[in-house]
């Protein structure tokens, strides 16, 4: 267990060892292992951040070769961007709209964006990471440049078309859904990091408390004199 800024990232698991032998077998190990050197990148990146971090430290946290992680990956910033990209479908999966959110918009906004939390408490390291290099950050690491771009776009968009419909639908208040999305985006994102550096892992209780008055400010109000 390896803990940074209060922050506790579990240790990637053992790989089995590569097998020398038939195709299938061969790809099933190299898959075991690319996985377990992503998992060990996405603990380091976590718990050091993306320049401090070196591939010896992934390589030993994945409990393989230095020269396994470079069959796999050129470079610390393609590791970098296979973590984003990876574990960033999966998050962005999870706010995919699902049957059962509800028929009115404070319902699919609660339901999408709660599944997208305990996704974030499920996978503390990835959300640390996005945070700094990812599709919640307003930065990049030097050397990599938008490779968090495909999938913070994507993330936006699909924010974006999300507070659109709930302005037709008129239950926002009429405004610009990119200006309403930037300001959710820097909410969530500042209590969220808060609290996983004071060590409160409970990002789904967390992200709640902020949707929740985030909609007390944004939900549209009775206009004056309407019956």
């Amino acid at each position: 267990m390896v803990t940074g800024s209060n922050l506790e990232v579990p240790e990637a698991p053992l790989p089995v060892d590569e097998d020398g032998g038939g195709s299938p077998l061969r790809a099933q190990a190299r898959a075991l292992f690319r996985h377990s050197v992503l998992d060990a990148a996405e603990a380091e990146f976590a718990a050091h951040g993306f320049e401090a971090t070196r591939i010896q430290d992934v390589a030993r946290r994945a409990r393989v070769g230095v020269g396994t992680v470079y069959n796999h990956f050129t470079n610390k910033e393609e590791l970098l961007a296979a973590v984003l990209a990876e574990r960033g479908r999966e998050a962005m999966g999870e706010f995919a709209p699902q049957p059962g959110d509800g028929a009115s918009f404070e319902e699919r906004f609660l339901a999408r964006f709660g599944r997208m939390h305990a996704f974030m408490e499920k996978h503390i390291g990835f959300f640390m990471v996005a945070s700094r290099h990812g599709f919640l950050a307003s930065d990049q690491p030097v050397g990599c440049p938008g490779h968090g771009n495909v999938l913070e776009a994507g993330m936006r968009l699909q924010v974006e078309q999300l507070l659109r419909e709930g302005m037709e639908e008129g239950a926002l208040e009429p405004g610009d859904p990119a200006r309403l999305g930037r300001f959710l985006k820097g909410a969530t994102k500042g209590v969220l990091m808060g609290a996983a550096m004071e060590g409160k892992l409970e990002l789904q209780s967390e992200g709640r408390w902020v949707l929740e008055r985030f909609l007390h400010g944004a939900m549209a109000r009775p206009r004056a004199g309407a019956r």
